[in-house]
C-alpha cells in the first residue's frame, strides 16, 4: 500500500511538475529583466583628492562638548558652510555645502592635551548640482591647532547615488579666531556604474 501511494505522488509530481505553468518563461526580455534584478551593482573605485574649508555660523546655536575626563567647558558650531573643491564633483556651491554637527565630546590625549571629537552630517552639492553625502569624524587639538580625522561617503544623489567610501584628512589646521577648518583630502570612492 506504501508503494502504491509513492508511485502515485510520483506521477503527480510527473505529470503538472512538468506543466507549462511550472516552467520558466521563455521571453527574453522577461528573462532579462529577471536577471538584471538579480545582478549585484557593478562599483568601480575612483581615487578623491581635494581641499576644504568650513566656515561655521554663528548665528546658529552652539552645540555643547561633553567630557567625562576633564571638567572643561567647550562648545562649537552646530551648523556651516564649506567651499572648495575634490575630485569628480569640482568646486562646491558653498551656500548649497552644508555641515550639521550633532556630536561634540572633549578627549585628551596621551600628553594630556585637549581635543574635541565631533561628529557632523555633510551635504556637498556641485556646480552641477550632484550631491555627495558625508559623515564626517574630526578631532581639534585645541593646543596645536592641528585637526585629524575622516568622511565616510554614506550616499549621493545624480552621478553619486549609491556611493560609498573613505576620505582621510591631511594637512588639517584649526583658526581659532574664526573658527574655520581646513584640510587636503586623500581618499577614495566606490561608484555605482549605470549602464
Amino acid at each position: 500500500m506504501k508503494t502504491l501511494h509513492y508511485l502515485l505522488i510520483g506521477i503527480l509530481f510527473a505529470a503538472f511538475g512538468c506543466s507549462e505553468d511550472f516552467l520558466p518563461t521563455e521571453n527574453p526580455e522577461a528573462l532579462l529583466a529577471a536577471k538584471k534584478k538579480a545582478e549585484v551593482p557593478k562599483t568601480v573605485t575612483i581615487p578623491v583628492h581635494g581641499q576644504v574649508t568650513t566656515f561655521p555660523d554663528y548665528t546658529k546655536p552652539l552645540l555643547p562638548c561633553t567630557s567625562i575626563e576633564i571638567e572643561m567647558e567647550m562648545a562649537v558650531a552646530s551648523e556651516g558652510t564649506a567651499k572648495g573643491h575634490s575630485t569628480m564633483i569640482g568646486t562646491f556651491v558653498q551656500e548649497e555645502t552644508t555641515f550639521e554637527t550633532y556630536l561634540c565630546d572633549v578627549q585628551l590625549t596621551p600628553e594630556g592635551f585637549p581635543v574635541i571629537y565631533t561628529e557632523s552630517d555633510v551635504v556637498i552639492t556641485g556646480q552641477r548640482g550632484d550631491q555627495k553625502f558625508i559623515k564626517s569624524c574630526m578631532w581639534i587639538n585645541v593646543v596645536t591647532n592641528e585637526v585629524t580625522g575622516f568622511n565616510e561617503l554614506t550616499g549621493g544623489t545624480g552621478r553619486f547615488e549609491g556611493i560609498s567610501g573613505r576620505i582621510d584628512l591631511a594637512d588639517g589646521r584649526f583658526d581659532p579666531e574664526t573658527g574655520s577648518v581646513c584640510w587636503k583630502e586623500e581618499g577614495y570612492m566606490d561608484r555605482v556604474v549605470r549602464d
